[in-house]
């Protein structure tokens, strides 16, 4: 294998994890609101929680490198695909969810508090992700729980 290709697939791996985190945000951010502002008064708490853990629990090693991207790398990486449109999205999402849950429904919630929520949800989950590479489904429950502790204070 001649070094141009080499470099092509690990630039490939190494955008493919990126890809892949990327496109289960949007996913992640529309559980914790759920989780955050309904809890448990439809008792789906724990679905919520695990679709959340599901979406992103696992960050593989980088190819060729045999490291996996750092707690900042990662923070960053997230941080940037939400930082200039979470304030707009969540109104848009809180509309979707209300649409779907019936007998929930939101309209009052304090937007600053979920945007911090959520941050604060990824900033505690990279440095396991980067570090071990996996995270328990018990630590994710335990982080989200906390999150509406938090919320509800």
């Amino acid at each position: 294998m001649n070094l141009y290709r080499y470099l092509i697939e690990m630039s490939n791996d190494k955008k493919e994890i990126e890809r892949n985190i990327i496109n289960h945000l949007d996913e992640i951010i529309e559980h914790l609101i759920r989780a955050i502002l309904i809890q448990n008064k439809t008792n789906n708490l724990n679905h919520w929680e695990h679709e959340i853990y599901a979406q992103l629990h696992r960050l593989p090693k980088v190819s060729g490198k045999n490291k996996r991207f750092s707690a900042n790398k990662l923070q960053n990486l997230i941080y940037k695909y939400y930082e200039d449109t979470i304030k707009e999205d969540i109104p848009h999402i809180i509309n979707d969810i209300n649409y779907q849950e019936k007998d929930q429904h939101i309209d009052k919630y304090d937007i600053d508090k979920l945007i911090y929520l959520i941050h604060q949800y990824f900033l505690e989950i990279t440095p396991t992700l980067s570090n071990i590479g996996r995270l328990e489904e018990s630590i994710v429950h335990d982080i989200i729980d906390n999150l509406i502790i938090e919320y509800n204070k």
